[in-house]
């Protein structure tokens, strides 16, 4: 959501002081601007991804403690107790008289911590997400699994917790235009940073226990939709503040002599 690479370009150090990457400052400026502009999309809530992580647990801890937008990991653990929200349910779905209540959870890829070693910790997907589903399952319609695995851990997950209803995933695979299907449940994915809006629409009988129905639509964001004109005035103004100077170009200044006359 955040980042391209796993880690960032470490700081410049020698014996006297350390001089911040200019490449790693531009990500993060990057970074925070988007989660800005991601909630002017109006988005509530995120996984937390292993390439969110790129700047370092305290960095997204930080931003995201400041946004509007929740983030939410079951797996990602320090000091045995775990770094973001396990869990949220959101009860805006539907008319007011029959709301419907959406239960999230997420799990991070565990390759995280390669890149982060001391960081923080994280427990395998399975047992994070143990005591969590069927709660959520008890308090809500619908359940969804933010997954940022892969493909074939995501089908043993399925199989071990049928509380999910959907895997909306990250970071493995290729983006979903249709529905993969994991077992009898459906796994989608988006473009990665902004590229793309999926529209996942559920549907659940009142009775009995079939597997709720899903409508899958993906809209790449391209040329054709009518451009935020404060938007781009904003991103048009951190392009000129992260610009590369232009190299100078010395002339070399020479003397010219006339031409020298015959006879002289």
């Amino acid at each position: 959501m955040l980042f391209k690479s796993n880690r960032l370009p470490a700081s410049h150090k020698n014996s006297t002081h350390t001089r911040p990457n200019p490449a790693a400052q531009k990500e993060k400026a990057t970074a925070l601007m988007m989660l800005k502009l991601y909630e002017q999309m109006g988005y509530q809530l995120a996984g937390v991804g292993q390439k969110d992580l790129a700047a370092g647990l305290d960095f997204l801890k930080d931003a995201t403690e400041k946004s509007s937008i929740k983030f939410i990991s079951a797996n990602i653990v320090k000091d045995g107790k775990t770094v973001f929200e396990p869990q949220a349910i959101i009860e805006k779905f539907g008319d007011e008289k029959e709301g419907v209540k959406v239960g999230f959870t997420a799990v991070t890829a565990c390759d995280a911590v390669y890149y982060h070693r001391g960081q923080f910790e994280c427990i395998p997907p399975e047992k994070a997400l143990s005591p969590i589903l069927p709660e959520l399952r008890k308090k809500c319609d619908f359940v969804i699994l933010l997954s940022n695995l892969k493909d074939q851990i995501n089908r043993k997950l399925v199989k071990k917790f049928p509380d999910i209803d959907l895997i909306i995933k990250s970071g493995y695979g290729q983006r979903t235009y249709t529905p993969l299907m994991l077992g009898d449940v459906p796994s989608i994915m988006t473009h990665p940073k902004g590229k793309a809006v999926g529209v996942a629409v559920l549907e659940q009988e009142k009775t009995g226990n079939k597997r709720a129905k899903l409508k899958n639509s993906l809209f790449l964001l391209t040329t054709k939709y009518k451009i935020d004109n404060a938007v781009q005035a904003e991103v048009d103004e951190f392009n000129r503040r992260f610009a590369r100077p232009k190299p100078t170009v010395k002339h070399r200044t020479e003397t010219h002599r006339a031409p020298p006359v015959p006879g002289k």
